[in-house]
C-alpha cells in the first residue's frame, strides 16, 4: 500500500500518523457537538481527549512491548514510527485516565462516555486506513478475489502475497456499529446504555476479525496453556464484553432516565 505519503526536508510523513491525527479530529468534533447540548464546555472535552489519547499511545506500545520481548530495543519504545501499537492496550490506560479527567471537571460520566462511544466508531475506522497503508494489523493469506498484496518494501505486512484485507473488514463494521449507535442514541433507555453497546458491539466485531489476522504480534491469551488458540485481543475482548455489561448495565441503570436534548 501507501506506508509513507511523502518526505519534506528529511521529515516523513506517515500514513498512519495522517489518519490517526484525522481520526482524533473526527472523535473530537463529534463528541463536542453532543456535549454542546448537556452544556459542556468544548475546552473541557477537548482536555479530557487529548490526555486519554496520549494515555491511550502509552499503553498501546506498553502492551506490544510486553507481549513482544526483545523485538524493540529500549532506545526504540518511544519511536512510533517503527510500528507496534496495541489497541486494547490504549483502552487499558485512556479509559481510566479518562475516568479520573471526569471526575477533575466534574462532568456527567454516563453522557460523556455515550457521546464519545458515537465518534469512537468512526475515529477507529479511519485509523485503520492508516493501518492499511502501513501493512499493520493484516490479514492471513487468501485466495479469494478481494485479497490485497503488500508491494512497498517499507510495508509491515509480508510482500508479494494475497492477504485478507482485514483493515477493512473492520471499517466496514465499525461504520456499520457508528450508524446504529447513532441510530440507538436518542432511543437510549439510560445515561450509559450507548457505551455499553459499543464496548459490547465491539468486542464481538474485534473476536470476529481476529480470525482472519495473520499478524502474530499481538500475542497470545495465555499461550502456556491454551497455545496459540486464543490472540491476545480475543481475550481481552471477551474480559470488555463482560466487564461492559456489569459496569454499564448494573451501575448504569440506577440513574434516571436520560435528558434527551
Amino acid at each position: 500500500m501507501l506506508p509513507v505519503l511523502f518526505t519534506i526536508g528529511g521529515l516523513t510523513i506517515h500514513t498512519y500518523g495522517i489518519a490517526a491525527a484525522l481520526g482524533f479530529l473526527v472523535v473530537t468534533k463529534i463528541m463536542i457537538k453532543h456535549m454542546e447540548a448537556f452544556d459542556v464546555a468544548s475546552e473541557k472535552v477537548v482536555d479530557l481527549l487529548f490526555w486519554s489519547a496520549i494515555a491511550g499511545i502509552v499503553g498501546a506500545r506498553a502492551l506490544y512491548i510486553y507481549k513482544n520481548p526483545g523485538q524493540l530495543a529500549p532506545s526504540e519504545w518511544i519511536n512510533l514510527r517503527t510500528g507496534g501499537l496495541v489497541f486494547y492496550g490504549s483502552v487499558l490506560t485512556a479509559f481510566p485516565t479518562g475516568a479520573y479527567l471526569i471526575k477533575k471537571h466534574k462532568l456527567p460520566y454516563y453522557k460523556i462516555m455515550d457521546a464519545f462511544v458515537l465518534g469512537a466508531p468512526i475515529g477507529h475506522a479511519i485509523s485503520r486506513f492508516g493501518c492499511l497503508g502501513a501493512g499493520c494489523c493484516h490479514g492471513t493469506p487468501t485466495d479469494l478475489p478481494w485479497g490485497i498484496t503488500f508491494t512497498d518494501a517499507l510495508a509491515i505486512a509480508p510482500l508479494n502475497i494475497s492477504l485478507h484485507p482485514t483493515q477493512l473488514y473492520e471499517v466496514v463494521g465499525l461504520c456499520i456499529l457508528a450508524f446504529g449507535l447513532h441510530k440507538y442514541y436518542p432511543r437510549r433507555a439510560f445515561d450509559g446504555a450507548v457505551a455499553l453497546a459499543y464496548f459490547c458491539s465491539y468486542a464481538v466485531l474485534r473476536s470476529i476479525i481476529e480470525i482472519f489476522r495473520g499478524d502474530t504480534t499481538r500475542g497470545w491469551m495465555f499461550e502456556s496453556v491454551l497455545g496459540e488458540t486464543i490472540s491476545t485481543s480475543q481475550g481481552i475482548s471477551l474480559m470488555v464484553a463482560v466487564l461492559a455489561f456489569v459496569i454499564f448495565f448494573v451501575a448504569a441503570r440506577k440513574n434516571t432516565k436520560p435528558t434527551i436534548p
